[in-house]
């Protein structure tokens, strides 16, 4: 949905801080609209990511209206943004795959990692509403040389979830 991310992180080739001079996001209508194309032609199942697909401003419309299509609808986030809205949206039209990148186990790694200081007490304030409101979750950790030593407290995490946690190689 975006390139736009609220974490910097140093493996990342995706995000950036600001859009390029001259370009802007897709609005929902036009996010849709294409959705409405490829659904005609086969398309069934989509997956919203980015950057981070939270930082879109009009996501809940993007999500919202992807469901209404009877589309397949997964989300890949680094799970920071998720407020009450998207509890509860995600209560109310639960998506095909929600997956959270756990990025370590402390604030520490985070800030060395993602470049933000309270990025592991934020995710794990919305992991913990969203298995509160009962909305199917996954994890993913990146390992990285960054992180590495976080990995054994991420699998203790998913387990405490009992999620699925899937893991990726070495990146940086």
């Amino acid at each position: 949905l975006t390139p736009l991310c609220n974490f910097r992180c140093r493996m990342c080739y995706v995000r950036v801080d600001a859009l390029p001079e001259g370009t802007r996001l897709r609005t929902a209508e036009e996010w849709l609209d294409l959705a409405r194309q490829a659904a005609k032609r086969g398309m069934y199942a989509v997956t919203l990511t980015g950057g981070e697909p939270l930082t879109h401003p009009e996501f809940a419309k993007i999500y919202r209206g992807l469901n209404e299509m009877g589309l397949l609808v997964s989300v890949l986030s680094n799970g920071s943004l998720i407020n009450d809205d998207a509890v509860a949206l995600f209560q109310e039209l639960p998506p095909t795959n929600l997956r959270i990148t756990l990025y370590g186990a402390s604030d520490e790694t985070y800030e060395r990692l993602c470049g933000v200081r309270d990025g592991f007490d934020r995710v794990m304030a919305s992991l913990r509403a969203l298995a509160g409101a009962r909305v199917p979750f996954s994890l993913a950790f990146t390992r990285t040389r960054l992180n590495e030593k976080d990995e054994d407290a991420v699998r203790r995490i998913a387990q405490a979830f009992d999620v699925p946690l899937g893991v990726t190689s070495d990146l940086v």
